[in-house]
């Protein structure tokens, strides 16, 4: 299956950057698009990479990650749930007013982006007078955000993500 350079170069490349999209295994190996989404295919039918489905979007991780680091680098690859994750790291949490003083972000979207989180199980919440939130394995999310730093994302995945229901590929 490895034996095209083609494909070698896409599995590299996943390996580097795990939980990258296709548009993204695309762009960063400089392919068609007809010729990525072909390899791809192939790649994920052979075994050589895995592939997780969320939403509308396909990402592509090595076979060995295990489900609980693809899930958490598929939440990670945003620039906001990331920083609330990183922040969600200390061992007492934070709570919600910590993390907008602290991240300087609008409260609004600290709002829909931990609602999510809590939704996906990267985030408890500890109930009490004031409620706080941590990371449900701080750890891991730090270890991944070291091994694999993930910068937001550039104008032309954002439109992709905003508008690419629109337009057929």
């Amino acid at each position: 299956m490895l034996d095209l350079p083609t494909r070698r170069r896409i599995v590299a490349y996943v390996g580097d950057h795990p939980g990258t999209s296709a548009r993204g295994v695309q762009r960063g190996v400089g392919l068609g698009w007809g010729e990525t989404a072909y390899h791809l295919r192939r790649l994920v039918a052979a075994g050589e990479l895995a592939r997780d489905r969320d939403g509308r979007r396909d990402f592509y991780f090595p076979p060995a990650f295990d489900a609980e680091d693809r899930r958490l680098l598929r939440a990670m690859r945003g620039e906001v749930p990331r920083r609330i994750l990183l922040a969600l790291t200390v061992p007492e949490g934070r709570s919600f007013h910590a993390l907008v003083e602290g991240l300087d972000i609008a409260r609004s979207t600290i709002a829909f982006h931990l609602r999510i989180l809590l939704l996906t199980g990267e985030v408890e919440r500890d109930p009490g007078t004031v409620p706080r939130y941590r990371a449900r394995a701080p750890d891991r999310v730090s270890a991944l955000a070291r091994r694999y730093p993930i910068g937001p994302p550039d104008l032309e995945e954002r439109f992709s993500e905003s508008f690419g229901g629109l337009v057929r590929d």
